[in-house]
């Protein structure tokens, strides 16, 4: 399974925030739970379930949430979708804004240089509907450089108040060439599976 590190979450968060300025309020897509994530609601939203998928580990923070889930069952391919989902009270939460994150030059930090120089790498910055009225920024990366690659897709959500991040992957068959990670599992693939991982928490934040 490839992993997602805490170290590329972090350089995720730091690259969604860098060059794009603070969120000054108003809407990113809905309103929230209530007030900023504290200790009590993290606890709350790190019991949550994720229907079609297995939370394989949990841990809730002064202000922050953070799950690993994988599918129960596998795409066609085989490959299994999984992801890393952080629910937090927002740092520096940049509004849903296309324009400004298609401006953030620093979004594509959290990529190994291999595949920012890759010529045949693809990446893409756009909007995902999260369905409810609520929309998200997305980044997909697909690279695939002497067996080494990139796949997959973070997704940015806030309200200006609270924010969401998932970093979805897939997993199981290991793909080394961009034939076969379009194989293992499409754009589709990887946004029909962040809009069904963000369903239980659409109303907690």
């Amino acid at each position: 399974m490839r992993r997602v590190t805490w170290v590329v979450y972090a350089v995720a968060l730091a690259a969604a925030a860098a060059g794009c300025g603070k969120k000054k309020g108003g809407g990113g897509g809905g309103g929230g739970g209530g007030g900023a994530i504290d200790k009590a609601k993290a606890e709350a939203i790190s019991k949550l379930e994720v229907p079609g998928y297995k939370v394989t580990s949990r841990r809730a923070m002064s202000d922050s949430a953070v799950l690993s889930v994988e599918a129960e069952k596998p795409l066609p391919s085989g490959a299994k979708m999984g992801a890393l989902i952080t629910i937090s009270a927002c740092m520096m939460c940049v509004e849903m804004d296309l324009a400004k994150w298609k401006d953030n030059a620093n979004l594509k930090s959290m990529l190994s240089r291999v595949h920012i120089d890759n010529p045949n790498a693809v990446w893409e910055v756009n909007e995902l509907d999260l369905g409810g009225g609520k929309k998200a920024i997305y980044t997909y990366s697909k690279s695939a450089v002497d067996g080494a690659t990139s796949h997959g897709l973070t997704v940015y959500h806030n309200n200006g108040t609270n924010m969401v991040m998932m970093m979805v992957n897939a997993s199981g068959l290991w793909g080394k060439t961009m034939e076969e990670l379009e194989k293992e599992a499409s754009l589709e693939d990887f946004k029909t599976a962040a809009q069904q991982m963000f369903a239980p928490f659409a109303n907690q934040i």
